[in-house]
């Protein structure tokens, strides 16, 4: 599964153009996922890699999620997909995305589907879905759409305990056959968020694509 087309706008490397996929690289019981990256610095003439954005004998990477700090760095935030409810997994880029760290666990449990992307005021926002993991009825890890708000001196940390996350609950699948959770969101000029949601929820026979307007005001932490 393709992740959009991103340019770098920062750095020695801006004007570089990155092309992330995950796939799959054995079936159960030992399920490996990796998640890889194409660059290409003449706007599509020629393409080099692919890198290795992510791949773990202990953890299922997927759907990659890029984004570019202000200094040029580039954190890639993962889906976790055992079902165990572990947190999202980033790693780390700098160097254009040629090399990446180690995979390290970032505060937002349970993360499905990560959509990061930088605020006008600096900050970092993810929109996902949260899938608690365990045994449970049916749909149950399909149910919760969340966003995470959070800074740059996070996305960066090397470990867990010195990222912070503010969090926020968007949406809740009523359906028995719930699946939402599939975002996309964009921020106006004028400061307003806007977030769009694939869910199935009980307003419809089929799933149906579902906005929120909200404000970076209303989920900043106070003093920041």
């Amino acid at each position: 599964m393709p992740d959009r087309l991103i340019e770098l706008k920062h750095g020695p490397r801006a004007g570089r153009w990155l092309l992330s996929a995950h796939s799959k690289l054995g079936g159960p019981p030992g399920i490996i996922c990796t998640q890889r990256l194409w660059y290409s610095d003449d706007r599509g003439g020629r393409w080099h890699g692919p890198s290795v954005v992510a791949q773990s004998g202990h953890h299922w990477l997927c759907e990659g999620s890029i984004v570019e700090m202000p200094g040029g760095e580039l954190v890639c935030f993962l889906r976790e997909n055992s079902g165990l409810g572990i947190d999202a997994i980033k790693t780390i880029s700098r160097d254009g995305g040629q090399s990446w760290s180690e995979p390290i666990h970032f505060p937002l449990p349970g993360c499905h589907r990560p959509v990061a992307g930088m605020l006008a005021s600096g900050h970092v926002l993810i929109t996902h879905r949260y899938a608690q993991g365990g045994g449970g009825w049916l749909g149950w890890w399909t149910q919760n759409t969340f966003a995470g708000w959070t800074d740059v001196p996070s996305c960066l940390a090397d470990s867990r305990q010195d990222a912070r996350t503010r969090i926020l609950p968007l949406d809740y699948d009523r359906s028995s056959a719930s699946d939402g959770g599939y975002t996309g969101w964009v921020q106006f000029p004028d400061g307003e968020i806007y977030v769009v949601n694939y869910i199935v929820d009980n307003h419809a026979p089929r799933a149906q694509i579902r906005g929120y307007s909200l404000n970076e005001k209303d989920i900043t932490p106070p003093g920041q």
